[in-house]
């Protein structure tokens, strides 16, 4: 009888272990699950937030903001008079973009130019090749002074009225994913012209990457048609 009562104590314990083993999974799945949660609403509250200034930023000058799909008519390349007729507005519209890539800063004088880089197909998978704007802007000191601070590589929303489209180049890149092959590409770059009106940091660029879609396809447009 002795035998079995310490038999039946061993047997207590080890349940009773057991159950404190799986509470303390439970807590920590449990612990995991709502900090996952919680970091999944700050992402959702910081996407919200970066629309809606986009948004705003668009919305006070009445921007353009879904340039790419006047693009779509133009074949499998883009050529200056295509970037022209959508950038140039007759009306004067400036144009918003919505992911460009601050590439530098210059000042002649009291004048001080803002450049960016921005990518003309993500939405047009029909182009051959790379297609991108180099935006040389005017800009005022207080936008220069933000990209400098910021450093570069900064992914802004800007918003520009464009001048001019003068030229492009034909840049042959060498396509990171090749390896050591040496494999390259050939990346048309247009020229573009005008003045800034405002911007927007949205992220540097490391963490641009990981953003989710872009505010192009999912922001709140104007109440202005862009069309």
């Amino acid at each position: 009888m002795e035998g079995e009562s310490r038999w039946g104590v061993v047997l207590l314990a080890l349940v009773f272990a057991i159950c404190l083993a799986v509470l303390k999974i439970h807590k920590s799945n449990r612990k995991e699950r709502l900090a996952a949660e919680q970091k999944s609403e700050q992402e959702k509250a910081a996407k919200l937030d970066q629309q809606r200034r986009i948004a705003q930023l668009a919305s006070k000058s009445n921007a353009i903001t879904k340039w790419r799909e006047e693009f779509s008519s133009s074949g499998k390349f883009l050529f200056t008079a295509d970037v022209t007729r959508v950038f140039v507005r007759p009306d004067g519209r400036p144009v918003l973009f919505d992911r460009a890539e601050a590439q530098d800063v210059a000042q002649r004088g009291a004048e001080f130019l803002c450049y960016f880089g921005v990518d003309l197909s993500p939405n047009n998978s029909y182009l051959q090749g790379n297609t991108t704007a180099r935006l040389a802007l005017s800009c005022d000191p207080s936008m220069a002074k933000e990209m400098m601070q910021r450093g570069e590589g900064e992914i802004y929303a800007v918003v520009a009225r464009i001048s001019a489209v003068p030229s492009f180049d034909e840049v042959n890149t060498n396509d990171a994913s090749a390896g050591s092959s040496g494999e390259s590409s050939t990346e048309r770059r247009f020229v573009v012209s005008g003045t800034e009106l405002g911007q927007e940091a949205i992220a540097p660029y490391d963490e641009y990457l990981l953003l989710p879609e872009s505010v192009e396809n999912s922001s709140p447009t104007p109440s202005t048609p862009d069309h």
